[in-house]
């Protein structure tokens, strides 16, 4: 999904760490945290002693800025979108997003002067659980929710009446084709440029910046642990899926996890290749292959390819501590027993079977991070 472009950081100006919003404190958050499989004993100490490594390199290239608090409730406030709805009668008109209606996602502006962007999607579960978990990872995403079943009839109507706004009948068709898609996802829009989308020093002010390289890093642990193999991976490199805000923030936008066993050997996959001596290097090669495009030779030369390695190492060494100590067993139960709004409605064995997927994928984080260590 792509965005209009806005202006970048000013050549000087130092980009600022993205902060999530305060979370109440482990102890408040109600409910025991138990077990999920046999392993998950071995599992808690494999967590303890990744963390207790990292603290004895001494270095502080890894110190985790999330915010330490359980994020059960952050999962919860995420899912509970009830008392968030709107008045979709305000609508002023729509438009179809530069990427085209095939992708999903159309532009709505209201009375109030606000902007949405409104995407149609087959999953509700895997954005909001995946927007739920980068922020508790202390990067930043644009506000977003998937609506209820009630509010997506409301909203798909309210949509589909104001059709005459799109330019042709062969929009209006793709409107009509999205909108027999189960859910609606309603999300900010970002005052932020796409990376893809930046001014040529603009790229090379952010490839100079170690915090926005360390969150690269770090959203690429992410982004392995969920199976989103939609930004920057091994083999690939979205960068529209990457966003620079006015104020230097790194904004990560599309987000989505998959915990289905299909999906957790690939991710087991991605997690191996980070957690490998050569993954930082790798990874900030197939980064800086996107961010370096149409650049000319005099502007390449420029970058720090070595600075960029080692900050993006440290982000990976970074995101794998912070999905360590994010994803509790209390988290895992919880996504293993969700019944919020919009996950779907399952038989017990298949909702236990996404927890112990995502459990073998935290075991291995553990494990491959103790090892990097060494």
């Amino acid at each position: 999904m792509q965005h209009e472009p806005r202006q970048a950081p000013k050549p000087g100006q130092a980009p600022l760490a993205a902060r999530p919003a305060p979370v109440a404190p482990a102890s408040e958050v109600s409910g025991p945290a138990r077990p999920l499989v046999a392993s998950a004993a071995r599992a808690d100490a494999l967590g303890g002693q990744l963390a207790r490594a990292v603290a004895r390199r001494g270095e502080g290239s890894v110190a985790s800025e999330a915010p330490q608090a359980a994020g059960v409730q952050v999962l919860q406030r995420q899912f509970d979108v009830a008392s968030q709805t709107r008045d979709w009668s305000d609508l002023t008109t729509i438009k179809r997003s530069s990427g085209g209606l095939t992708s999903g996602v159309l532009f709505a502006d209201d009375s109030q002067g606000n902007r949405l962007v409104v995407k149609f999607i087959t999953d509700g579960a895997g954005p909001t659980f995946a927007d739920a978990l980068i922020g508790l990872l202390g990067i930043s995403t644009p506000a977003s929710r998937v609506l209820d079943k009630a509010e997506t009839k409301i909203a798909k109507k309210a949509l589909k009446s104001r059709r005459a706004d799109l330019a042709n009948k062969q929009q209006h068709k793709e409107l009509d084709k999205l909108s027999k898609l189960p859910y609606v996802q309603v999300q900010e829009f970002a005052n932020a440029t796409p990376f893809d989308k930046l001014t040529t020093q603009d790229r090379l002010l952010l490839v100079a910046d170690r915090h926005s390289m360390r969150t690269v890093g770090k959203l690429a642990m992410a982004d392995a642990f969920m199976a989103n193999s939609d930004r920057v991976t091994r083999t690939q490199c979205n960068l529209g899926n990457l966003m620079l805000a006015p104020d230097g923030t790194v904004l990560a936008i599309d987000n989505d996890a998959r915990f289905d066993p299909g999906s957790t050997e690939p991710a087991l996959e991605d997690i191996d290749y980070l957690l490998d001596p050569a993954g930082a290097k790798g990874l900030s090669s197939t980064f800086l292959a996107g961010m370096l495009r149409h650049m000319s030779p005099t502007d390449a030369m420029k970058v720090d390819f070595d600075a960029i390695e080692r900050w993006i190492g440290e982000g990976i060494m970074e995101g794998a501590v912070e999905v360590s100590d994010q994803v509790t067993p209390t988290v895992m139960a919880e996504a293993e027993n969700l019944e919020f709004l919009n996950w779907p409605a399952e038989k017990k064995k298949n909702r236990r079977m996404r927890a112990e997927e995502m459990h073998k994928r935290l075991v291995r984080i553990r494990e491959r991070g103790l090892a990097l260590i060494g």
